[in-house]
C-alpha cells in the first residue's frame, strides 16, 4: 500500500493588512486600482491620472511643481533685499567670504549661499536671501510628495477622479497652510539656516515613511541615513526628530522580517519557526551613509585655516572645533550665550507650553489647530505606527524640547527670537492638517452614501478642492503687509549709520548681535569703513577671539581680562585711548556708570569716550551736526516689539532723543518745529519710551501746541514714568492743563 502523501505542515502567513494598504497605494499611483464605486465621467482625466512619475500621477506631480514655483515666486516677492536683522548678517557675511558662522558654523549652508553669490544680480544680500526661498519650497514639494504617497489609498473607492481631487485637497491644505504660516514664510525670505533645515527635516521623514512602507527597497533607509547625516551638519536641532525616526526604523525592521519570513519557508530557526534574522547590513550601510553625512564639517577647519574676516570659534584645532560643532560656549540646550547661567532663563513650563499653543494658532489659525486634532484621530484609526512617529517628532522636537531647554519669555525679543525653533515641529503637524481633511472627506462621502448630505460627493470634494486653495490664498493676501521685507533696510541702514561719523582709524566697541552683525555686514561685505577696529565685546573673554584680534590688529591694546563688565570696559578704552579715538554702542545704562572715570561726547549712535575733563558739552558735537544726524535712516515705522528690527528701532530712538534735547531750549524756541519731529521719531522708534512723551508735552506746551495732545502726551507720560520725584511734578502739570490753569 502506498505510503500516503502528507501535506505540507507550513502555514502560509497571512497578508498584513497594513501592507495591503500599502500596496493599494502604490497601484493608485500606477492606475491600476479597483473599479470605482461612482463612476467618472472624464475619460481623459483617468488617462492622465494613470501617468506615473516618481510613484505619483502625473497631475500630482504637476502640482508639486507648480506649489514649489507659486511658493518660491511669493518668497522671490517679498524677500528682504538688503540685509535682513537676526543672524543674517553673520550668515551672509560668512557666506560671502567663504569664512564660519556663528556656532555650530552651519558649513552647508554657508557654502551653498556662497555659491549663491556669483548670481549675476541683485545685491550681495538678497543674492544669499534667495537661498532659503529656494529651499523651502523644495521643502514644500518634498512634504506634498509624502502627504500624497501616505494618504492615496483612502480614497480609492470614491473613484479615480474624486478621490484624486480629495487627495489634493488634503495636500494643498497642509503644505498651503505650512507655506503662508507666519514663522515659516519670514524665514524663507531672509538668509537663514532652518530652510535648510526644514529641507532636511522633510526629506528625513519621507524616506522613513516610504522605507517603513517598503522595507525591502533599502535604497529609502540609505538615504534616511545620508540626510539625517547632512541635517546634523546643519543644524542640531534636527536630532530632536531621532525618537519618532527610530519609531519607524523599529516597525520597518519588523515589517522586514514579516515580509522576508513569507518568502523564506524552509529557512528554520532552532524552535522550529521561519527566523528571517535582521537587516543588519542595510543598517550598517545606513549608519556609514550617516558618516558621510557630516564630512561637510571638515569645511570648517580648512576655511578657519585661511583667516577669514568671519571665524566664530576658530576651528582650526580639534578642542576649538569641538567648541564649536558642540555649541560649547552656547550651552548644548541653549539658543545663545545670554541664556547660559541667565535669571532670564526661569521661565515656567506653564509659560512654555503656552508660548507653544499660541505659536500655532496664530501660524495656523484655529482651523487649522481643529484639522490637526481631527487628523490625529485619523492616524489612530489608521496609522497607528505612522501617528506615534510623527507624534514623537512633533512632541519632542517641539513642546518637549522647549521645556527642556526653558528660553526666557519674559522679553518680548526673546519670545520673537525663539519660535523659530518652532518651524521644525510643523513638518509633522502638517502631516496631521491633511489627515484632518481626508476625516472630514471621508465623514462627508459615508453621510452622502447614506443620503444624508445637499451636496452630492463630487460637488462635495469640488467645493473642498475650492476652499484648500483659498484658505491658504486668503491668509497670504492678509499677512503680505507684515510679511513683505522688499523695502525694508533697516538692518543695513542700521550699519552704515554707526560707522558713518566715526573717526578715521577708530575703535568701536559694540555688545549685542544687531550692532556687531550690522558692522560686519558693512565691512567684510560691502567694503565700508574698514578702516574702523569693530571689537565685539562679549567676546573678550574668550581665547580665540583674543588671539584672533592679536594677529588682526596689533595696534589695538588688550588688557587684563575682569569678569565685571564695567571693569573691563573701562580697562579697554583706558588702554586704547590715548592712540585712537574709541566708541561704544549698546551698552545702554554702563554708559552712566563710566561717568565718573571718562567724558562721554555724544556722537550719533555710538558715544565716543573723552579724556575726563576734556569735554565741557557733551552734546556739543551732536548739537552742531544735528542736521546730518536727523538725515540718518530712521525707520519710518514702528516694528513689532517680539522682533530685531524693534531693537534696532531702540538705537534710532535714543538718537532721536539726544537730537531734540540737544537743540531744545526748554521754552519757546524758534527750531520748535525741528524738536518735535525728532520727539515724535522717538516715540515712534520706541513706543514705551516715556522721557519722549514728557519732552514733546513741554515743547507743544511751551510753544503754543494743541492742549489735549499736551494733555495725552503727558497722560502716556505717567503711565510709562517709573515713580520719582519728576512723575510728581508731571501729575501736577497734568492737573493743572486738565483744570484750565
Amino acid at each position: 500500500m502506498a505510503p500516503r502523501r502528507q501535506k505540507n505542515s507550513q502555514i502560509k502567513p497571512k497578508p498584513d493588512k497594513a501592507f495591503s494598504e500599502r500596496n493599494i497605494l502604490d497601484e493608485s499611483a500606477t492606475g491600476k486600482s479597483r473599479p470605482s464605486v461612482i463612476n467618472d465621467d472624464s475619460g481623459r482625466i483617468s488617462r492622465l491620472l494613470a501617468t506615473p512619475v516618481l510613484g505619483i500621477s502625473a497631475l500630482q506631480f504637476g502640482l508639486l511643481v507648480l506649489i514649489a514655483i507659486s511658493a518660491f515666486l511669493l518668497y522671490l516677492a517679498t524677500a528682504s533685499r538688503t540685509m535682513p536683522t537676526g543672524d543674517s548678517g553673520d550668515l551672509i557675511s560668512a557666506a560671502w567670504s567663504l569664512g564660519i558662522p556663528h556656532p555650530p558654523g552651519y558649513p552647508i549652508v554657508t557654502m551653498l549661499g556662497h555659491l549663491m553669490g556669483f548670481l549675476p544680480w541683485g545685491t550681495p544680500a538678497f543674492r544669499i536671501n534667495l537661498l532659503s526661498a529656494i529651499l523651502d519650497s523644495l521643502a514644500l514639494a518634498v512634504i506634498g510628495y509624502g502627504l500624497f504617497r501616505l494618504m492615496a489609498a483612502n480614497f480609492l473607492k470614491l473613484g479615480k477622479n474624486a478621490g484624486q481631487i480629495c487627495l489634493i485637497a488634503c495636500t494643498v491644505t497642509g503644505v498651503g497652510l505650512l507655506a503662508v504660516s507666519k514663522t515659516f514664510w519670514s524665514y524663507s525670505i531672509v538668509a537663514e539656516v532652518f530652510a535648510l533645515n526644514n529641507l532636511f527635516a522633510a526629506s528625513i521623514i519621507v524616506l522613513m515613511l516610504e522605507w517603513l512602507k517598503k522595507p525591502q527597497k533599502r535604497l529609502f533607509l540609505w538615504i534616511s541615513g545620508l540626510v539625517a547625516g547632512l541635517g546634523l551638519a546643519n543644524q542640531l536641532t534636527i536630532a530632536l526628530l531621532a525618537p519618532g525616526l527610530f519609531v519607524l526604523l523599529f516597525w520597518g525592521i519588523a515589517r522586514w522580517r514579516s515580509e522576508a519570513r513569507a518568502h523564506l519557508p524552509n529557512r528554520q530557526s532552532r524552535s522550529g519557526s521561519i527566523d528571517p534574522g535582521y537587516p543588519i547590513r542595510e543598517i550598517a550601510i545606513a549608519v556609514i551613509f550617516f558618516v558621510v553625512g557630516l564630512l561637510p564639517y571638515i569645511y570648517l577647519p580648512l576655511a578657519a585655516g585661511t583667516d577669514p574676516p568671519v571665524n566664530w570659534g576658530n576651528p582650526s584645532s580639534f578642542i576649538n572645533f569641538w567648541h564649536v560643532v558642540m555649541r560649547i560656549d552656547y550651552g548644548t540646550f541653549s539658543f545663545g550665550p545670554s541664556s547660559v547661567g541667565s535669571t532670564l532663563a526661569a521661565g515656567s513650563r506653564f509659560q512654555q507650553l503656552t508660548f507653544f499653543a499660541s505659536y500655532f494658532i496664530n501660524n495656523f489659525t484655529w482651523v487649522g489647530i481643529i484639522l490637526a486634532v481631527l487628523g490625529a484621530v485619523w492616524f489612530f484609526i489608521k496609522r497607528q505606527i505612522e501617528l506615534l512617529g510623527l507624534g514623537l517628532a512633533f512632541l519632542i522636537g517641539g513642546p518637549l524640547f522647549m521645556i527642556l531647554a526653558n528660553p526666557p519669555l519674559n522679553i518680548p525679543l526673546s519670545q520673537g527670537v525663539f519660535e523659530r525653533f518652532y518651524i521644525m515641529p510643523s513638518i509633522p503637524f502638517v502631516f496631521f492638517i491633511a489627515a484632518g481633511v481626508a476625516w472630514l472627506l471621508e465623514l462627508a462621502n459615508k453621510l452622502a452614501n447614506k443620503k444624508a448630505s445637499v451636496f452630492l460627493p463630487r460637488g462635495l470634494v469640488t467645493l473642498c478642492l475650492i476652499a484648500s486653495i483659498l484658505g491658504p490664498v486668503g491668509l497670504a493676501f492678509n499677512r503680505l503687509p507684515a510679511l513683505d521685507l522688499k523695502h525694508d533696510a533697516v538692518a543695513e541702514d542700521f550699519g552704515r549709520d554707526l560707522l558713518a561719523k566715526l573717526e578715521p582709524n577708530a575703535i568701536l566697541i559694540m555688545d549685542g548681535d544687531e550692532p556687531h552683525m550690522c558692522v560686519t555686514y558693512q565691512q567684510t561685505v560691502l567694503g565700508y569703513r574698514k578702516d574702523v577696529v569693530a571689537i565685539d565685546f562679549q567676546f573678550l573673554a574668550t581665547p580665540w577671539y583674543m588671539d584672533e584680534l592679536r594677529r588682526f590688529h596689533p595696534e589695538v591694546t588688550i588688557p587684563a581680562f575682569s569678569p565685571d563688565k564695567r571693569t573691563l570696559l573701562a580697562d579697554f578704552v583706558t588702554a586704547n585711548l590715548e592712540h585712537h579715538a574709541v566708541y561704544g554702542a549698546g551698552f545702554g545704562h554702563i554708559f552712566d556708570e563710566l561717568t565718573d572715570t571718562f567724558d562721554e561726547l555724544r556722537s550719533g549712535l555710538p558715544v565716543r569716550f573723552m579724556k575726563k575733563g576734556d569735554v565741557t558739552d557733551s552734546y556739543a558735537f551732536l548739537r552742531a551736526e544735528s542736521d546730518y544726524f536727523a538725515s540718518l535712516h530712521f525707520p519710518d515705522k514702528t516694528y513689532p516689539d517680539t522682533s530685531w528690527e524693534a531693537e534696532i528701532g531702540g538705537f534710532y530712538s535714543h538718537l532721536a532723543l539726544e537730537i531734540g534735547t540737544s537743540r531744545d531750549k526748554h521754552g519757546p524756541q524758534p527750531d520748535a518745529d525741528f524738536v518735535k519731529k525728532m520727539y515724535r521719531i522717538a516715540i515712534l522708534n520706541d513706543p514705551g519710551d516715556y522721557v519722549a512723551y514728557g519732552n514733546l508735552a513741554l515743547v507743544l506746551w511751551n510753544n503754543a501746541g494743541p492742549s489735549i495732545e499736551v494733555q495725552v502726551l503727558m497722560v502716556k507720560y505717567l503711565q510709562l514714568a517709573p515713580e520719582g520725584a519728576q512723575k510728581e511734578a508731571a501729575r501736577a502739570f497734568l492737573a493743572g492743563l486738565q483744570n484750565g490753569k
